[in-house]
């Protein structure tokens, strides 16, 4: 008999190291050989609880489910009443996604082994997962009694505690765990992600890296340490980490999508545009992808190709307003009024109380020169909103202007800037505004602030026709020549600096400026015009009449070029040619 015993013992010795060796090479990644070690493990005894589970655990992880259920069914022929058969079998349907039997698995191991530490692991876990707080607060109080030294159970607290809202205590517990377990890949992540929740990313940053050099494999490491990077200010560490995640995951929509982002904030458009791209060819229903390479082509002009991108946004997301606003705003530059208001018109459907859509209405009433729904749209926004409506107010001033109401028009500006203090359109208009009824101190007092606002080529002419105004012809040259600066080809303002050298009587410096412009590209019949007074002031009259024809051919109703060609056929003795032009110049005039 106690022969018989030792052989028992030594045969289910023999057993055990089977299986030890057969989970030694499934950790090696030698399958084959790890099956064939668990099959002499089960050739030595069919009914080794051991070697069942451990080979139905190695088919779960091959996905042959069918099989694995086979040893699963062995296992408890033999063992009908083992706990660790109902937590390997809650496994096993964990694996299924098999919710509630599972939990039932879980539950019928506890109800036999009341501390079965697997199962009030698992079941903590998996209620947690589905959101039953209390049910997995009572499995980790029972936990923290039975285990109070191990990181598994800190952790899953931890979740606990994320659960609940409790942020500090959640960090407080991956800390401990991780003081218990530092190799627990899950820990260093969870404590990253708590961290960077509590504004807290430099350290998150540390925890992601250990979290990495444990699991460099992890895709969502890779994607959390890129957004910590990035909000702790480091663009750079952010680009190169989801870069290279873009080399590991090139199939992954949510890389492309992070890295565009972080490229766009670094101000590398082409860069982040790419990225978008390369995004949405991945997921085409990624609506913030579409809406943000939209946005970037918006800011840089690209209105055609912001439309495109605005309108598949709305495809995806109907009722996201801003992208309405942003493709009605697209349409407009592109002088696509009509669809601009169509857009603005959709918006007012799910918000029809919303003054601002009213006034964008009435700035592409004002590109059409539609002067009476101008104000129409204006007055409407202001019934809607009265206390913050500077848009309303400019583009009422606006009308005003048009029909030569200079004291409205100022008045309705200065509403916008009581509304808007740095409103700077709305200064240069004023300024226009004060210029016209006379007030020229006051004048160049709004032209300069709007110059301090902004510098602009509209700003600094603005403030020279108030110098100009006011005598001071060198400072008012130099508003003009500064407002080139900001825009070489505003005709208005190469017009200004050659007006104003012909009035310091540099009639060559007006010539030069003119012909300059027109070298370089500016092809404006009013830059002809002042080309052609300025040859006649010099006396160059065949330089004059081939100006004024320029100027003519270019806007063959602009009365004042035939003027200057029939003054100058007249200054050459050409009386009948003179006639000609100054006859046509009689009929156009007002």
């Amino acid at each position: 008999m106690g022969t018989e015993k030792t052989s028992e013992k030594s045969s289910a010795q023999d057993v055990l190291e089977l299986v030890a060796l057969g989970i030694s090479y499934e950790a090696q990644n030698l399958d084959d050989k790890a099956l064939e070690t668990y099959e002499k493990a089960l050739a030595a005894d069919p009914h080794s609880l051991q070697a069942l589970l451990a080979i139905a655990a190695f088919q779960n992880k091959k996905d042959d489910i069918e099989k694995a259920y086979e040893y699963m069914a062995r296992v408890f022929d033999a063992h009908p009443e083992n706990a660790d058969a109902f937590v390997a079998r809650g496994l096993l349907r964990f694996a299924e996604k098999a919710r509630r039997p599972e939990l039932a698995d879980y539950e019928k191991a506890l109800a036999i082994d009341p501390n079965h530490r697997e199962a009030l692991y698992n079941l903590a876990a998996a209620y947690l997962e589905s959101s039953k707080v209390p049910a997995a607060a009572d499995k980790v109080k029972r936990l923290k009694i039975l285990v109070p030294q191990e990181g598994l159970v800190y952790y899953l607290e931890g979740l606990l505690r994320g659960r609940e809202g409790r942020l500090k205590e959640e960090i407080k517990c991956y800390e401990r765990a991780r003081e218990l377990d530092s190799d627990m890949v899950a820990v260093h992540y969870n404590l990253g992600v708590a961290l960077q929740e509590a504004g807290r990313a430099a350290e998150a940053i540390d925890a992601f890296r250990v979290a990495m050099d444990l699991e460099p494999e992890s895709l969502d490491i890779y994607l959390n340490l890129g957004s910590a990077y990035f909000d702790e200010g480091r663009n750079d560490d952010a680009t190169t980490v989801l870069a290279k995640a873009s080399e590991k995951f090139p199939e992954c929509a949510d890389v492309w999508y992070n890295l565009g982002y972080v490229l766009a904030a670094s101000h590398q458009y082409d860069a982040a545009v790419e990225a978008y791209q390369k995004a949405v060819a991945i997921d085409n229903t990624m609506a913030d992808a579409y809406y943000n390479m939209a946005f970037i082509r918006f800011k840089r002009g690209d209105y055609e190709k912001a439309i495109a991108g605005y309108q598949r946004v709305i495809e995806l997301q109907p009722e996201r307003f801003k992208a309405y606003y942003n493709l009605a705003f697209s349409f407009d530059r592109c002088q696509r009024y009509e669809e601009a208001i169509d857009i603005y018109k959709r918006t007012l459907t799910f918000r029809p109380d919303d003054h601002k859509t009213y006034s964008k209405l009435a700035m592409v009433y004002y590109h059409m020169k539609d002067w009476r729904k101008v104000r129409n749209a204006s007055v409407r926004s202001l019934e809607m909103e009265r206390v913050s409506n500077a848009e309303a107010h400019y583009y009422l001033g606006l009308v005003a202007e048009h029909e030569g109401k200079w004291e409205e028009a100022a008045e309705q500006m200065k509403s916008a800037l009581r509304q808007e203090a740095n409103f700077k359109d709305a200064h240069i208009k004023r300024a226009a505004a004060l210029r016209r009824l006379g007030n020229l101190e006051e004048a160049k007092l709004e032209a300069k602030e709007a110059v301090r606002q902004k510098a602009t080529a509209s700003s600094y002419y603005e403030l020279g026709r108030a110098y100009g105004e006011l005598g001071e012809g060198q400072k008012a040259l130099a508003a003009f020549k500064k407002a080139l600066e900001f825009d070489k080809e505003d005709v208005k303002s190469i017009i200004a600096v050659a007006d104003q050298l012909m009035k310091q009587n540099d009639v060559d410096g007006a010539i030069d400026t003119c012909r300059s412009s027109i070298e370089a590209g500016v092809n404006s019949y009013q830059l002809h015009y002042h080309l052609a007074l300025a040859l006649e002031a010099k006396g160059d009259l065949h330089e004059s009449v081939a100006e004024g024809k320029r100027a003519a051919k270019l806007n063959k109703d602009f009365a004042p070029a035939y003027a200057v060609i029939g003054k100058a056929y007249k200054a050459l003795g050409d009386e009948q040619r003179a006639n000609k032009y100054l006859s046509r110049y009689r009929q156009l005039k007002p």
